[in-house]
């Protein structure tokens, strides 16, 4: 066979599978579906940094999850005098190993700078850094092993049904997404009518304002958008957590950038050629992801004030609607910061057991595991 005898076949062969996978036309969801496929491939090309994180979870969890449930692993880790505890991790979990080596790596000539300008007063800055890196750390972890506000999938209720059938075993393509779509329910809030989508993977009509996460392959209530940084999802039992990191990262970035800044003017004298040379690596590197930080701070306390997810703006969900969960500036943020209580993690020992059992049904033979997108 004549080389682009070859080529002709592989391109068929291609469009072939492309036809398999691929619907004729997407609506929304199967839009947002696809934009995840896209942000998982952006995602592997950081792949250097993954050993960070796997190194990490093989040291605390050990090397395979108790259980899984769509692209979510569930390890059951036993603490001393307390007893068992369920902790969930996205697959995307690899992500913040990234986020985690920069800070490591910057922090290095962030001290070394400093202890050799020999400045009084840039010794009690760098204890203040010192303070915002372990809360950068601890707040990390905390966001990337906790439940953001997954929702129960429908399919968990309907064992042996046609949907779950229909959904079970491999991961859905896009085809299939768009071939399972319905119509929406409406439910009425405040005397506002909010929409009830429906989820094709996870065979429900999910609650008002939550969202599929294709990269996690759940759904989330109060679903505001999947951290591609960090490889989670923000939503309900997060959105606090996730302002609070933000504003912390912001100030650990900002606080040595100003600080050498000050000294380079105030101080211009002790700066020797090699100083420079880090003061200025240090601020080109910094000043921008500081700037960035700041406008992702703002907007995700602006979510919290309007009461409005960075979804919900995005797809400008009350653009002709009062917002029915707007109880204005200062009672919005009295909510989250003082009233509202954390809700119930989904995977308490009833389902994490039953996500275990499906993982055993699969490797056995005996049934099937609803394996989400």
């Amino acid at each position: 066979m004549s080389a682009s005898a070859q080529v002709n076949n592989l391109l068929s062969s291609v469009e072939a599978e492309k036809r398999k996978i691929m619907p004729t036309v997407m609506t929304g969801e199967t839009k947002q579906a696809f934009s995840a496929q896209r942000q998982q491939a952006l995602a592997q090309k950081f792949s250097l940094f993954f050993p960070v994180t796997h190194a990490i979870e093989y040291v605390v969890f050990g090397k395979k999850p108790y259980a899984k449930i769509g692209h979510v692993r569930i390890f059951r880790k036993r603490i001393p005098f307390y007893g068992y505890v369920n902790i969930c991790a996205p697959q995307t979990t690899t992500s913040y190993s990234a986020p985690c080596s920069f800070t490591f790596l910057f922090i290095i000539p962030v001290r070394w700078l400093w202890a050799q300008l020999e400045l009084e007063w840039i010794a009690r800055y760098y204890h203040a850094e010192l303070v915002l890196v372990f809360l950068f750390y601890t707040l990390l972890f905390r966001l990337a092993y906790s439940d953001p506000g997954y929702v129960k999938p429908g399919y968990m209720d309907d064992e042996g049904g046609d949907t779950a059938a229909a959904a079970a075993a491999e991961e859905m393509t896009l085809r299939d997404i768009e071939r399972n779509q319905r119509e929406s329910l409406w439910e009425d809030v405040n005397g506002v009518p909010m929409e009830r989508k429906w989820c094709s993977t996870c065979n429900m009509h999910r609650p008002v304002r939550a969202a599929h996460c294709y990269i996690c392959g759940l759904c989330c209530y109060d679903h505001d958008h999947h951290c591609g940084v960090l490889g989670i999802c923000v939503g309900r039992r997060r959105v606090e957590m996730f302002s609070t990191f933000v504003s912390v990262a912001t100030m650990m970035c900002a606080l040595p950038t100003m600080t050498i800044i000050c000294a380079l003017w105030t101080h211009w004298e002790k700066f020797t050629a090699a100083l420079l040379a880090v003061a200025f690596f240090l601020v080109v590197m910094l000043m921008p992801l500081s700037i960035l930080l700041t406008m992702t701070a703002v907007s995700m306390w602006q979510s919290i004030t309007q009461e409005a997810s960075t979804r919900e703006r995005i797809q400008h969900v009350y653009a002709h609607k009062r917002n029915p969960y707007n109880r204005g500036f200062f009672k919005n943020l009295y909510y989250h910061l003082v009233q509202r209580r954390v809700a119930a993690s989904l995977f308490d020992d009833d389902f994490v057991k039953r996500c275990a059992l499906r993982v055993q049904e699969r490797e056995l033979g005996t049934g099937v595991t609803v394996t989400c997108i």
